[in-house]
């Protein structure tokens, strides 16, 4: 059996949540796995007392702590390195595997020659209920052309050949966007992806995550991504980066802040007031449209 790893990031996740996460990869059908623990916070001594028990029950549990908190890119990219697996799953430290995940996306992955595969996943509260379901696209044709626009493969639940990883260089520092960035520089190399219909997770929506109080930044980062893309381009960090910290930026945020008021105001509001409210909104999204072209048309981004 070919060797899978486990790949996780730990920073504020809870001890319960842990439990549930870690024995969910524990207890997969596929069995021959190595499972990476990449501790980003060392102030969590709970968790990484729990995490270390795991480990002596469990050889195939390997606990690695950061001497400080470097982010999500540098823990899976330190992750990856540590990886001895020909395959690489994806696990966030708050989710739930079903028991199958591993075996039904490896051999989804097998069976159609893809270096990454992801599925769909069932939404829970934080406290375990089920409040939806994704739908992300199936097909690799149907996902590339709608990666043109935004990201449709949810990053948990991602299955990649290491090769792929190690051939891009891992992730690059894209806050929010990492995994978005990721899928276009495999699209661009011509490496092949699709998704599973079927719920391998289930995902735990967090309304204090880090990527919801980063929502409005991460949607004007996708945006650059995307349209990067679609002009068969990748995004280059360092000029990203530059924007992320310029004046430009800011007044860029406040139009995306503003543009999500008005879209609430819109879908709350009588339908007789709707028509100034809608005028606003478009004119809002063209503004932004002009924006975007004009930082990539001259080389800021």
């Amino acid at each position: 059996m070919d060797l899978v790893s486990v790949l996780m990031s730990v920073y504020s996740e809870s001890v319960s949540e842990l439990e549930e996460s870690v024995s969910s990869i524990l207890n997969q059908t596929y069995s021959s796995i190595e499972f990476i623990i990449v501790v980003d916070n060392p102030q969590n001594i709970k968790a990484i007392d729990y995490l270390r028990k795991c480990q002596d029950f469990d050889k195939r549990v390997k606990i690695f702590i950061n001497k400080n908190n470097r982010g999500l890119v540098y823990s899976l990219n330190k992750g990856i390195k540590l990886c001895t697996g020909k395959y690489i799953a994806r696990m966030d430290a708050d989710d739930v595997a079903l028991k199958y995940r591993i075996e039904k996306e490896l051999g989804y992955l097998k069976k159609n020659n893809l270096a990454l595969v992801s599925s769909n996943y069932l939404i829970i509260d934080q406290n375990g209920t089920q409040i939806g379901q994704s739908s992300f696209p199936q097909g690799k044709n149907k996902i590339k052309k709608l990666l043109r626009k935004e990201n449709c493969m949810g990053h948990p639940t991602w299955l990649v050949k290491k090769v792929v990883f190690d051939k891009l260089g891992g992730y690059r520092d894209i806050d929010t966007c990492e995994d978005y960035d990721f899928l276009i520089r495999m699209s661009i190399n011509r490496f092949d992806f699709d998704n599973i219909k079927e719920p391998l997770i289930r995902y735990r929506f967090n309304v204090d995550s880090i990527s919801r109080k980063k929502k409005y930044r991460q949607k004007i980062i996708s945006q650059i991504l995307a349209k990067n893309y679609r002009l068969n381009k990748v995004t280059d960090v360092r000029l990203l980066n530059l924007y992320l910290k310029s004046n430009e930026y800011k007044s860029d945020l406040n139009i995306q802040k503003e543009l999500n008021d008005l879209k609430n105001i819109f879908l709350s509001s009588k339908r007789i007031y709707r028509m100034k409210y809608l005028y606003r909104i478009l004119r809002l999204k063209i503004k932004k449209y002009n924006r975007i072209n004009s930082l990539i048309r001259n080389g800021l981004c």
